[in-house]
């Protein structure tokens, strides 16, 4: 479970944070938006959501957008940038994977697809586990995909030291979980899983509701 010193260094980052800082980050955001194939009738919720950029470079292609982030800081910023962009279809609120409706009853907004990028390795493969359950419920029936860009190992991470400050991995602070974990969380019954390595520390999983 996030804790309030995670929250703290959120806050604090919110005044100078940029997706693009990271190489990785960004390039794992940008496949995370064509993964989830926006469409005019889309109602897509970002978990993690930061200042809020990836939604708003998504607004002019979905019907509705909604964010949420355990900073109010980074909610802040988001809505700040919200109100220069213009964009009347998107909105932004405090929350996490695990209390996702904190602040907003996200059940009634028929949420049909969910992204995530570079914030889901603050969890332990448990409470992982956990926010999945989350999303399933706050979806219901409408929910149509998951779409995950993260840190999530395909390799020993090991091997790649020399390059976490360009994927953006702090061993002392992040958990990613190996990717073929990330995928077993899914009911395969369920979902359509696909990975896409676009290093061998981070990826992006693309669940596909089976109707």
């Amino acid at each position: 479970m996030t804790d309030d010193g995670t929250i703290s260094r959120f806050d604090r980052a919110s005044h100078y944070y940029q997706t693009d800082s990271i190489p990785y980050r960004k390039i794992s955001a940008d496949r995370v938006s064509q993964l989830v194939e926006p469409a005019s009738n889309d109602v897509i919720l970002d978990m993690g959501c930061g200042t809020g950029t990836q939604l708003i470079e998504l607004a002019g292609r979905i019907k509705r957008g909604i964010g949420i982030d355990l900073s109010s800081g980074m909610v802040q910023r988001a809505n700040d940038l919200l109100k220069k962009s213009k964009c009347s279809n998107l909105e932004f609120h405090v929350g996490d994977f695990l209390t996702p409706e904190r602040t907003v009853s996200l059940d009634k907004m028929k949420i049909n697809k969910i992204i995530s990028n570079y914030a889901l390795h603050h969890l332990s493969l448990a409470d992982k586990k956990r926010a999945l359950e989350k999303m399933l419920r706050i979806t219901g029936d409408h929910l149509e995909m998951i779409v995950i860009g993260d840190l999530m190992f395909f390799d020993d991470p090991r091997n790649y030291t020399g390059q976490y400050d360009q994927i953006g991995y702090g061993p002392g602070t992040d958990l990613p979980s190996y990717a073929d974990e990330l995928a077993d969380l899914f009911d395969r019954s369920c979902f359509s899983v696909t990975l896409d390595s676009i290093h061998p520390l981070v990826g992006v999983l693309k669940a596909v509701r089976k109707f």
